[in-house]
């Protein structure tokens, strides 16, 4: 198992012939100051990468890392001959991947961050704007509750294009 760093988001300078500059790309870099499409390269193609958070959970696995936007997370590559989304909700301790409990309640933090390093943010907040008695839930709700329905709801829309909160769920 490679671990390549934890990415966080940072704002480099670029010249103004940048094409980059003009599309506003959002960039990574991690705790050695490397930038995440530069490591992405260097991520050997036949091994799986996963980003999970500093507990080790996994929220994000796949075969191609130029696909995932690791922000907030820490990144590993390795040989896996499985299904990459196996992989997601499980955990990483002392360099192994092992299953995770599940939790009953994360924090509202908790869950925006999960939606967020997974992409999911606006398209959720886009969602539960359409329903008034989900928007309070979703902007008041201390808690998010494996069993309340509107996180089945959220769940439910997610599942359209793919997507699950199981991993926000997994044990920490």
């Amino acid at each position: 198992m490679q671990y390549w760093g934890f990415f966080e988001r940072y704002n480099p300078v670029l010249s103004e012939d940048d094409i980059r500059a003009k599309l506003n790309v959002l960039f990574l870099k991690n705790e050695k100051g490397e930038d995440w499409y530069d490591v992405a390269k260097r991520i050997p193609l036949d091994e799986i990468v996963v980003v999970a958070d500093s507990t080790g959970s996994i929220s994000i696995s796949s075969r191609e890392a130029d696909r995932l936007f690791p922000q907030e997370g820490h990144v590993y590559s390795f040989h896996y001959d499985g299904d990459p989304s196996t992989l997601v909700g499980r955990v990483i301790r002392d360099g192994r991947i092992v299953e995770a409990t599940v939790r009953r309640a994360v924090t509202r933090y908790e869950a925006r961050m999960f939606l967020l390093n997974n992409g999911l943010l606006e398209r959720v907040e886009e969602f539960v704007r359409s329903d008034p008695a989900l928007r309070i839930w979703y902007e008041d709700a201390p808690m998010w509750d494996v069993t309340d329905s509107q996180v089945k709801e959220v769940e439910r829309f997610l599942s359209a294009y793919g997507q699950k909160l199981e991993a926000l769920f997994a044990e920490k």
